[in-house]
């Protein structure tokens, strides 16, 4: 609420007395303590205004309230100047009390003018709602919320308010998009002891109210155990906070800070949204494993998730029924999620139909979307492809990696290579053969300005199939700067390749050998060579192929900063190859992975090198 100008505005006119006295009187610490020192404030306006009107501040208040709680109650927040006359107010009345009722025009047909009315905002609408339940159920033992129950009276006379705050807060909890939420805030709110005394300045008397403050705070506390639906979770923590309680609060940061989030029991994980939410915390990355993984979790975090802009939820026990919760979040017209990570769940197909709809909203700005290993087939494929070909997809990088798509898969996500404009495309181990390969190679050479990054690695390609592949690489718009592809295709890959333009390359696992190398080797020579990353291992290279390689990085060893060749036979040779590229003052590497047992003859060379 900071953030919207008339609540600035509201708070800022409630505070400028507070500030000013001289005996520097208590703060605000709750939304009610607020509006019931901003609704203190209009009654000072009004009373210094030429206005001779028969009503008190108390009965033009009720009034008010009463307008604004049947219009609430009607979901109106314009009313006509009926409206006022019902609730018997006069033109007059509502502007001496403009600072809480205003005067707007809209068209409403033609040409025609017609005067309505409304609260300076919603909430104060809520707020005089509230104030006007709460005396008349003090006032006149009225429950207005549920007119035909029967309310005890208490041996004083007094009706305990516990009533009234139960059919609040059912009401707010069965109502649809939070309509009464801040209304209860306000309703609870009312009861507490200081808003009494703020109260007995406008009414002159204060509340006959019997203590009922713990009934009202376990009967939240039992209502929060069984409420699922989060949103209405983080409204009964905001509720506790009017009354003062801040018990389950406490206790679940205590957990939270102590970094034992096992601790916290499954219906408690809202207390932790609403710790979050108000935190100081930066919620930009959402980190499920963080907190624990899984669907209950997820849900209960949910308003957490809707202010992030990165959720990692990899690995995390979830199904399609979270792709649920996720479509809601990504649909949101202020919502801003841009990067999501579901990898290694169980969605199926089901579930990536759910986001394959999300994609197409106009509302949705995810720009990465990591898919890997959820169990998705060619009939998922089929719902994506469509999803990302929607006018509204933003999308930039798509990971389906581990997922049984085949080369009809392919068929179905070559449309979205061609008329897309992804950058970041991974499909490692989707059962790809030649049909596919040779789709991706088609399709990327109808739209070869975007794509920088492709993971087609583990895939059962042919050399003839790589071959296509290559054309793309040769293509003059082609951006491409990173690949890991798993082929026998090494003479075709380094005839091919722009050493101007390749960043990170990715030959791991393939039977590369040293034949392969040497022709690799061409590459790396090359004057032009940017290549900062380069992955060989398990290539069944031998101490041969290795100084092969060692001595071509020293031929231009200013750009190479990763270097991994695990997993091959490095000797004597290698090593002293390798050790001049290292000692070269222009050498420029960072992280050396290769056989353990080599890392001790390499040490003194390796001063500077992260080893693995």
């Amino acid at each position: 609420m900071c953030h919207i100008p008339m609540f600035c505005w509201i708070s800022a006119t409630a505070l400028q007395s507070l500030l000013m006295k001289e005996d520097q009187a208590e703060l605000p610490k709750t939304l009610t303590e607020m509006y019931m020192h901003f609704l203190i404030k209009q009654t000072e306006l009004k009373n210094q205004k030429d206005y001779q009107g028969g009503d008190t501040d108390r009965d033009m208040i009720m009034k008010l309230g009463k307008l604004a709680f049947e219009q609430l109650q009607n979901g109106n927040i314009v009313f006509s100047e009926e409206d006022l006359k019902e609730c018997d107010i006069d033109l007059k009345q509502a502007a001496v009390y403009s600072g809480v009722c205003t005067q707007i025009i809209r068209k409403e047909s033609g040409l025609h003018k017609k005067e309505v009315y409304s609260f300076i905002h919603l909430s104060v609408q809520e707020f005089l709602a509230a104030l006007y339940v709460h005396k008349t159920f003090v006032d006149r033992r009225k429950n207005l919320l549920s007119p035909n129950t029967v309310i005890p009276v208490s041996e004083g006379g007094e009706s305990p308010i516990i009533f009234l705050h139960k059919s609040a807060v059912d009401m707010a909890l069965s109502s649809d998009q939070g309509r009464w939420d801040l209304f209860l805030r306000f309703l609870v709110g009312l009861s507490q002891d200081k808003n009494q005394g703020l109260l007995q300045k406008i009414f002159g008397d204060k509340d006959k109210l019997p203590p009922s403050r713990e009934e009202t705070i376990n009967y939240i506390h039992r209502k929060i155990q069984k409420t699922s639906y989060s949103n209405k979770g983080i409204n009964l923590f905001h509720c506790l906070n009017e009354l003062g309680d801040q018990s389950l609060v406490e206790q679940v940061q205590k957990y939270y800070n102590s970094g034992d989030v096992s601790k916290i029991l499954p219906a408690h994980w809202s207390a932790l949204a609403f710790v979050l939410l108000v935190s100081n915390e930066d919620l930009s990355v959402f980190d499920l494993r963080k907190y624990y993984g899984s669907e209950a979790v997820l849900e209960r975090l949910l308003p957490v998730l809707k202010v992030a802009k990165t959720a990692l939820l990899s690995e995390s026990n979830l199904t399609d029924r979270c792709c649920s919760y996720v479509s809601s979040v990504l649909t949101m017209k202020s919502g801003g999620l841009e990067e999501l990570d579901l990898s290694g769940n169980t969605l199926n197909d089901s579930g990536v139909q759910l986001l394959a709809d999300s994609l197409q909203d106009a509302n949705c700005k995810l720009s990465k979307l990591r898919l890997k290993r959820c169990g998705m087939t060619t009939t998922g494929c089929q719902s994506l492809a469509r999803g990302i070909m929607s006018n509204h997809s933003h999308l930039r990088e798509l990971d389906l990696s581990k997922n049984k798509l085949n080369d009809e898969g392919m068929k179905l996500l070559s449309g979205v290579v061609k008329n897309c404009h992804l950058e970041t495309l991974r499909l490692s181990g989707c059962g790809l053969e030649e049909k596919g390969c040779t789709r991706v190679a088609s399709a990327l050479c109808s739209n070869p300005s975007y794509l920088q990054n492709l993971d087609l690695s583990r895939n059962s390609f042919s050399r003839t199939s790589v071959n296509q592949l290559f054309n793309f690489l040769q293509h003059p718009d082609s951006k491409l700067f990173k690949t890991n592809l798993q082929a026998d295709g090494a003479t075709a890959l380094a005839t091919a390749l722009k050493p101007d333009q390749l960043k990170e390359l990715d030959l791991g696992a393939n039977t590369i050998d040293d034949a392969g190398v040497q022709k690799l080797s061409e590459l790396l020579k090359s004057p032009n060579s940017e290549l900062e990353a380069l992955r060989l291992q398990g290539c069944r290279l031998t101490d041969e192929g290795c100084a092969v390689l060692a001595s071509s990085l020293k031929t231009n060893p200013a750009h190479l900063r990763d270097l991994d060749l695990g997993r091959n036979t490095m000797k004597e040779h290698a090593i002293v190859e390798l050790s001049k590229f290292l000692e070269d003052q222009s050498c420029r590497l960072e992280i050396l992975k290769c056989v353990s047992s080599l890392l001790g003859t390499l040490r003194e060379k390796l001063n500077k090198l992260e080893l693995i």
